[in-house]
């Protein structure tokens, strides 16, 4: 029976999420299919306690240190196979600015940026070139943890501030408004795009782990725009050399799609994206991990 270890935990700001997020993979997976090892770690390191007591790490990690190709790359030393995209593009993805710069690059839009420095020095007019109002938020952060809105300029500062506390790197990008779409993804393909629509001006913390404020629908979106999501998904796929499962998060405003993010760990807690998409398309949640792990060990043994 194939020993599969659900590491969570790890130190960063979305501690909590991975927590709850590697208890829907325990409650979910087939116990009749797999051994399940609860792997909780503090630090990237603590992989190391226990790699001998599992054959495969089903990753319910999200941020630093978890998100980031760390523990990808210290599995892969290890020669464990993974849930989820390689150390490369794990690394590349949870940065904002520099997926963001990669994207541009190759014509996908992305909403305009600039990324300052903790106790780097800097002058309001380093904003002035962009549009009001702006959204803050940490360059290698997630679920809407450290993030704020400034409707004048005069209000970036002390916002930056706040924002500085959860990472060294902080992304002060234009506010676009628009219908907010999330594109999940599993083996390459697209399954069921959600729209997204919280009772509140963005879709904060508490928003995408509430259920009253937890609002997702199956987006009704016309042929063209559905065709545009579909390329932009897949080109994003191909661009970053994503694996196994992920989630591409867009806006749509006056036919114009932009993506804010790519989440190569998306959440997966009952109140999450990608299970709701695929639930949608007849998929239980047993039958999601069963793919990615499935997905993830072909992987492996290919290379």
């Amino acid at each position: 029976m194939l020993r599969v270890g659900v590491v969570m935990g790890g130190n960063s700001s979305e501690y909590d999420v991975s927590m709850l997020t590697g208890a829907e993979f325990v409650k979910h997976l087939n116990k009749k299919k797999y051994e399940v090892v609860e792997v909780v770690i503090d630090q990237p390191k603590d992989i190391l306690k226990w790699y001998q007591k599992i054959d495969f790490a089903l990753l319910a990690l999200h941020g630093k240190n978890g998100e980031d190709g760390k523990v990808q790359a210290l599995l892969e030393a290890l020669e464990i196979p993974y849930s989820g995209s390689g150390i490369a593009s794990s690394a590349i993805c949870l940065d904002k600015n520099i997926s963001k710069l990669i994207m541009e690059s190759h014509g996908v839009k992305t909403p305009k940026w600039i990324m300052v420095k903790k106790d780097y020095p800097m002058s309001l007019d380093l904003f002035y070139g962009l549009s009001l109002p702006l959204i803050i938020k940490p360059n290698q952060g997630g679920s809407s943890i450290g993030i704020h809105i400034a409707n004048a300029y005069e209000e970036i500062e002390d916002l930056l501030e706040d924002s500085f506390i959860y990472d060294d790197e902080v992304i002060v990008e234009e506010w676009i408004e628009g219908q907010e779409i999330t594109c999940s993804m599993i083996k390459g393909e697209i399954i069921p795009v959600l729209s997204v629509q919280p009772n509140m001006t963005f879709y904060d913390y508490t928003a995408k782990y509430s259920e009253n404020d937890n609002i997702q629908k199956l987006a009704i979106l016309d042929e063209t725009i559905t065709d545009q999501i579909k390329s932009i998904a897949s080109l994003c796929w191909s661009l970053f050399k994503l694996k196994t499962y992920a989630r591409i998060d867009l806006i749509i405003q006056d036919g114009q799609i932009y993506v804010i993010e790519i989440n190569t760990l998306p959440g997966m807690t009952r109140f999450s994206h990608l299970p709701k998409s695929a639930m949608a398309m007849g998929l239980s949640y047993e039958e999601i991990l069963d793919q990615i792990i499935e997905e993830s060990l072909t992987d492996h043994n290919s290379n």
